[in-house]
């Protein structure tokens, strides 16, 4: 791989460093080793353009590209008119600050991924080592659940949950849900060396673990969600055998995770999900709060509706906290137009692989079914949690997977033209 790949794969351990372990690189006060890669990296890739390096874009992907740099600039444009405007109770430093952390670092993680993953060899080693490196952080998980006195991420302080690699129990069972799907199709997918099955067999199962370690209800749907999707994409692609081991691998890793897994843990697993058979549960405490709060978002939304409150206006007017869903977080910051334009941003970018998945055949297809059901199974898991730095490492992975499709659809479109080409001299002869 290249030097600017490899510091790609550096800047994804340190997202991870500082979201876990809380091990925030500090060049100078102010500045992160974080901040640095990503604006560094902006810089080459700026350069790259001025020298006159530029990526081919399929015109779908370069559209969608197009409408995320649009939802950025909209959200700077409220930030600006909050400050034109003052609110009563908005702090529009914060929202700025906010701002840079939340949604230009996201979009700037997404383009540097996307645009150096510029071939669909790199691409796809890309997605690779990612996977790997995922692997390793929900070992970590595993290790703070087995072995408490280690405390490699620490656990949640109010349910004891270990708080995963990013942060956060339902952070970091969102982000895996994100990866699983994938796994589970590198280790489907057509491959001579027979070893690589089994560590991507392993990887699953790891993050499977974690995420059922975190005790997440929303992560643990997402996930479900993700792998049921991947096995209905890719049904005509599988034998009748590998079918039945695909549908019966999930359930078999829970039950091997939910052996290993400690008593207390599960004691405090079977009393999340307990309300699933209580008649006449409170849906307030069955949720853990979250309805109460997204009443709050709504009432918050009503009162400004069309353009919201600006960037982290829900957590600022309410005086901290969050509101457990970052669509509920989207509609009261930035207004029905936001939220709008924010899952069509989301939509375009699912339907984009998708698309290319229909068109393909044999590995690929695999590979993209797993990266289409992931990127809709970790879009189902966050209705319940808001992401905060981890939204760099989800977004990063997105970028490799557009690349990766992006390649394909490229690839695709040369030769149609190739072959236009020839039958159109053909006829001229």
């Amino acid at each position: 791989m290249s030097k600017t790949l490899w510091v790609l794969v550096f800047l994804f351990f340190e997202i991870i460093l500082e979201t876990g372990v809380k091990l925030a690189s500090v060049i100078v006060r102010g500045l992160s080793v974080k901040n640095a890669l990503i604006y560094g990296v902006l810089v080459i890739f700026f350069s790259s353009l001025l020298v006159g390096r530029r990526r081919v874009f399929d015109r779908y992907i370069r559209s969608t590209n197009r409408l995320l740099v649009w939802f950025t600039l909209y959200c700077a444009s409220v930030l600006l008119v909050m400050r034109a405007f003052p609110v009563e109770g908005y702090d529009w430093a914060t929202g700025v600050f906010r701002f840079k952390a939340g949604q230009l670092d996201v979009v700037a993680c997404f383009f540097i991924f996307m645009y150096f993953s510029d071939s669909l060899k790199r691409a796809s080693n890309m997605l690779t080592i990612l996977i790997m490196i995922i692997g390793l952080a929900a070992l970590g998980t595993l290790v703070d659940m087995l072995v408490p006195s280690i405390s490699l991420f620490g656990v949640d302080e109010n349910t004891r949950r270990p708080n995963g690699a990013f942060g956060e129990p339902n952070q970091s069972a969102a982000v895996f849900s994100l990866f699983l799907p994938f796994v589970l199709a590198k280790m489907l997918g057509r491959s001579n060396v027979k070893i690589l099955k089994l560590v991507y067999a392993g990887v699953g199962v790891i993050v499977l673990a974690a995420i059922v370690a975190t005790g997440s209800r929303g992560g643990i749907l997402g996930a479900g969600t993700g792998a049921l999707l991947f096995i209905w994409y890719i049904k005509n692609q599988l034998s009748i055998t590998n079918k039945m081991l695909a549908l019966l691998a999930i359930p078999f890793m829970i039950t091997a995770v939910w052996f290993v897994m400690p008593a207390f843990f599960q004691e405090s697993l079977i009393a999340r999900f307990s309300f699933l058979g209580e008649s006449g549960a409170d849906y307030h405490e069955a949720s853990a709060g979250r309805t109460g709060i997204w009443l709050h978002a709504i009432a918050l939304w009503i009162e400004k509706p069309v353009f919201g409150w600006g960037w982290s206006g829900f957590e600022i007017i309410s005086g901290g906290g969050a509101t457990h869903s970052i669509y509920f977080e989207r509609l009261v910051d930035t207004g029905l137009i936001g939220l709008t334009i924010f899952v069509w941003v989301l939509y375009r970018l699912w339907r984009c692989v998708f698309d290319t998945m229909k068109k393909s055949a044999g590995n690929e297809r695999i590979y993209l079914s797993g990266l289409a059901a992931g990127f809709l199974g970790f879009n189902v898991s966050l209705v319940f949690v808001n992401l905060y730095t981890p939204a760099l490492i989800a977004w990063s992975f997105v970028g490799v997977m557009i690349a990766y499709a992006n390649e394909i659809r490229v690839d695709r479109l040369r030769r149609q033209n190739s072959v236009n080409k020839r039958c159109a001299n053909g006829r001229d002869a």
